[in-house]
This record gives structure tokens, sequence and C-alpha cells, in this order.
């Protein structure tokens, strides 16, 4: 039973990042996500794919391993 509710837990988690994301970060999540459902830290790691490579396409590539703030949309 407490696996069931460490699912529940997750699940609830990356329904509540998800709400948090700008639209193009959300929109590329969900695309890669499918019919399926993935852990908060996924959903995290595929905005952050997204904002990196967005910039990187905009010519603000991050330097020193520092990751890129892009505004949101």
């Amino acid at each position: 039973m407490a696996d069931y509710y460490e699912t529940l837990f997750e699940l609830l988690i990356s329904d509540r990042l998800k709400g948090a994301l700008p639209q193009g970060p959300l929109n590329y999540a969900l695309t890669q996500e499918g019919q399926g459902w993935y852990t908060s830290e996924k959903v995290a790691s595929l905005a952050d794919v997204f904002v990196n490579n967005r910039a990187t396409i905009a010519g603000q590539k991050a330097t020193d391993g520092k990751m890129a703030r892009v505004a949101p949309q």
C-alpha cells in the first residue's frame, strides 16, 4: 500500500510541476511523455533540455557549464 501512495504523491508533484511550466517547455515535455506519465524529475529534465536548446538556437548558449535562463513566453 505504501508504494501506491508514493506513486500517487509523485504523480501529483509531476502534475503540479507541469502546471507551473511556461507553454514551450510544457508542450515539449507533454510531447515526449506521450500516453504515459513522467516523474517530476524527468519533467524537470525535459524542461531544462528545452530551455537550454532554445537558448543555444537564440545565440544565448550557456558557458562554463552554467544553465542558460530564457524568459518565459
